[in-house]
């Protein structure tokens, strides 16, 4: 699941996207969502993201809602999602691949999902 946010960039900027996009054969916007997505990983494994201060009742709520959404069969809420993770100090997608896993009743194991 993806959030759609707006961006304005220098003019400049934007040129620059639109050349680098068409040498890769992507869109400008998909492009720009990527290098966004790749410094908020870098930002965050270099500690410059805070960690979200909660209390433990908080992040078992979190972690119980998550849990028992994938029990009932619902698609735990990305935000929701996200915001597990950063507490647990994981990516998102760890997450969110045990969701798909569970979700589409995989029968392989879980195997390998911390990788």
């Amino acid at each position: 699941m993806t959030k759609r946010m707006q961006i304005t960039i220098p003019d400049s900027s934007a040129e620059l996207l639109d050349l680098w996009a068409k040498a890769e054969g992507d869109k400008p916007a998909s492009l720009a969502g990527f290098i966004v997505q790749e410094a908020i990983k870098n930002a965050d494994a270099q500690g410059k993201i805070p960690r979200i201060n909660v209390s433990d009742e908080e992040k078992n709520a979190l972690c119980c809602n998550f849990l028992n959404d994938l029990a009932e069969g619902k698609s735990p809420d990305i935000g929701n999602i996200a915001a597990l993770a950063h507490l647990l100090g994981i990516e998102t997608a760890q997450l969110a691949r045990i969701r798909d896993k569970v979700l589409t009743n995989d029968s392989d194991s879980l195997e390998g999902l911390t990788k």
